[in-house]
């Protein structure tokens, strides 16, 4: 993969701020070499956001995940919903729906503990 784009990074801090608007709690991305990543507490779960380069538009592209890992993992990973948008609003509102089905999701996968 290439190096992460300056937009890509900005788009995400604007899908941030929309969430928190929501009175969700999400960090601020942290800038890898081929992503952003950040992290959203959302229906008891702690889910990643991993945001990555759009190829043929300046919009926003980021996969939702409750697996760690790196960019490619997250990337390739079976786990996960992507958001796919031309506005942070939007991405916001995708990322917010998704990450609740993902979460409730996560949460009937993991093993009990009898």
């Amino acid at each position: 993969m290439s190096p992460l784009k300056s937009l890509t990074t900005k788009r995400a801090r604007e899908v941030v701020e929309v969430v928190r608007s929501k009175g969700y709690r999400m960090s601020m991305p942290e800038e890898h070499e081929d992503c952003a990543e950040s992290y959203l507490e959302c229906c008891g779960s702690v889910l990643r956001v991993v945001f990555f380069d759009p190829r043929y538009s300046g919009g926003v592209v980021a996969k939702v995940t409750p697996q760690l890992g790196d960019c490619d993992e997250a990337l390739y990973s079976p786990q996960g919903l992507y958001v796919l948008s031309e506005s942070p609003e939007e991405a916001a509102a995708q990322l917010l729906r998704k990450a609740q089905f993902v979460a409730r999701t996560a949460s009937t996968e993991r093993p009990s503990e009898a």
